[in-house]
């Protein structure tokens, strides 16, 4: 009986685990921004990220590289956002915005201006035909 508990617990916990795994964004590794913080980290001690740990980057400080923690950020998507026409008159913008960059909009959608706020809009292609 105690090992049926545990098993149904262990698929419960893989469940929640494949779940997150879907509805979290993709993200990709970046480097951080260099800061003056760093100048008295002047040697050189990587080449590549194969130089580095497993949860760390070789990055450019003040003055070489570095083995550093990255900056997880999420992965761009494709496509740009739709020209739109700017309004001929004047008007009270009345809209709020409904997202700040593309990862918080679904499928495909990119965040983009739509005349007076932010909006989740189809991408257009990236190099249209003329």
């Amino acid at each position: 009986m105690r090992s049926l508990t545990i098993l149904a617990l262990a698929m419960l916990s893989l469940e929640a685990v494949l779940a997150l795994d879907f509805i979290s964004p993709e993200r990709i590794a970046i480097c951080p921004a260099a800061s003056s913080s760093d100048e008295g980290l002047c040697a050189s001690t990587c080449l590549t990220d194969q130089d580095c740990a497993a949860d760390t980057k070789c990055c450019a400080n003040a003055c070489g590289r570095a083995c550093v923690r990255p900056v997880m950020v999420p992965v761009p998507k494709a496509g740009g956002c739709p020209q739109r026409q700017v309004p001929l008159s004047p008007q009270l913008c009345l809209e709020k915005s409904e997202c700040t960059s593309d990862d918080q909009c679904q499928d495909n959608k990119k965040c983009c201006f739509s005349r007076c706020a932010m909006r989740c809009m189809v991408p257009a292609p990236e190099n249209p035909l003329q």
